[in-house]
C-alpha cells in the first residue's frame, strides 16, 4: 500500500473512531439543537479536523496531546446536551473508560500476534492501522453494550424491545473475532479488508438502528393512541352517567316539587297532619336515595384522578 492509501485508510479509521465516541451521546441524551444528519455531519467532521489538527501538527508528546483531544471529544458533551448533569457525566465517563479498556485490549491483542502494540506508538509502525481498526471493532462493541445497559437499567426500557440493539454486540463480536484471525500475518490486504469491515459494518449497524427507533416511535405512538381511546371511553362513560343522573335528578326535582304542591294544597284545606308529615318524609326518603345513588359515582371519580 502506498503512502496515500495508508493516509486514507488513517483517515477513515480516525473517523468512524469520533462516530464511535458521540455514539452514546447522541442516543442516550437530548440534543439542544434539532438533529439532522447535514448538521451531525457537520459536526463530526469539525471533531475529525480539531483532533486531526493537535495529533498531527501541534508538536506535542504523547500524554499532553491525549489530553487535549480528550478535552475536544468530551467537553461538548457537557454543553451539546440538556439532560441532568449526572447523566452526561455517567455518559462521558463510560465513554472514556471504554476507550481506555479498548485500547489496553487492542495493545494486548496486538502483541499477542507478534506486533509492538498501538500505545505509545507511531502511526508508522507497521501493526499500528491494523491495531486501530481492532480497537475500533472494539471499541464500538462496548460502546453498543453500553447503550444497551443504558437504556434498559436508565430509561426503563423492556429487554424484548431492544432485541435489535443487542444483536449489534453480538455480531459486532463475531466481527472483532473474525477480523483478528486475520491479523496474524500483516499485509496491505488485512489493512484494506478492515477498514472496509469498518464501513460496511457501520453502515449496516446505522440501518439496524434506524429501523430499530422507528419500532419503537411506531409502538410509543401505538401505545399513546391506545391511552387516548380508553381516555375517551371513560369519558363517554362519565358523561353517559352525567345525563343520567340529571335526568333522575330531574325526575326527582318533579316528583318534589308536585309533592310539595299537594302538602300546600293540604295545609290550606287543613287535613290532618300526619298525612302531610308522610308526604314530606316521602319525599325527603326519594331525595336522599337520589343523592346517596349519585355520592358513589363522585368517590369513584376523586379515587380515579388519584390513580
Amino acid at each position: 500500500m502506498n503512502h496515500f492509501g495508508e493516509i486514507i485508510c488513517v483517515g477513515i479509521i480516525n473517523y468512524i473512531n469520533i462516530i464511535i465516541w458521540y455514539l452514546g451521546p447522541f442516543f442516550l441524551m437530548k440534543c439542544r439543537f434539532r438533529l439532522t444528519p447535514l448538521r451531525v455531519i457537520l459536526f463530526l467532521s469539525v471533531q475529525f479536523l480539531l483532533v486531526g489538527l493537535v495529533r498531527y501538527i501541534l508538536p506535542l508528546s504523547l500524554y499532553p496531546r491525549s489530553l487535549i483531544e480528550t478535552l475536544i471529544v468530551f467537553v461538548p458533551m457537557f454543553i451539546l446536551f440538556t439532560d441532568a448533569l449526572w447523566k452526561r457525566a455517567v455518559v462521558a465517563v463510560s465513554s472514556l473508560i471504554i476507550i481506555i479498556i479498548g485500547e489496553l485490549t487492542t495493545d494486548i491483542l496486538i502483541k499477542l500476534i507478534g506486533g509492538s502494540g498501538i500505545i505509545g506508538q507511531d502511526e508508522s509502525a507497521q501493526s499500528f492501522m491494523m491495531g486501530k481498526v481492532l480497537w475500533v471493532l472494539t471499541a464500538y462493541t462496548l460502546t453498543m453494550c453500553f447503550i444497551v445497559f443504558y437504556r434498559i437499567l436508565v430509561n426503563k426500557i423492556r429487554i424484548r424491545s431492544m432485541l435489535f440493539y443487542i444483536v449489534i454486540p453480538v455480531y459486532q463480536i463475531i466481527m472483532l473475532l473474525m477480523y483478528y484471525y486475520n491479523c496474524w500475518k500483516y499485509n496491505d490486504r488485512v489493512i484494506t479488508y478492515g477498514v472496509s469491515f469498518l464501513v460496511l459494518g457501520l453502515g449496516i449497524d446505522f440501518l439496524i438502528i434506524y429501523f430499530q427507533r422507528a419500532m419503537e416511535k411506531n409502538l410509543e405512538t401505538r401505545t399513546r393512541l391506545e391511552a387516548m381511546k380508553r381516555q375517551r371511553e371513560y369519558e363517554l362513560a362519565y358523561y353517559r352517567q352525567v345525563n343520567q343522573s340529571m335526568e333522575q335528578m330531574r325526575a326527582v326535582r318533579h316528583d318534589f316539587m308536585n309533592q310539595i304542591r299537594t302538602a300546600r294544597q293540604m295545609i290550606q284545606t287543613r287535613q290532618e297532619r300526619g298525612k302531610i308529615e308522610k308526604l314530606l318524609k316521602e319525599s325527603e326518603e326519594r331525595l336522599r336515595g337520589a343523592c346517596t345513588a349519585a355520592t358513589p359515582e363522585r368517590k369513584e371519580e376523586q379515587n380515579d384522578d388519584r390513580i
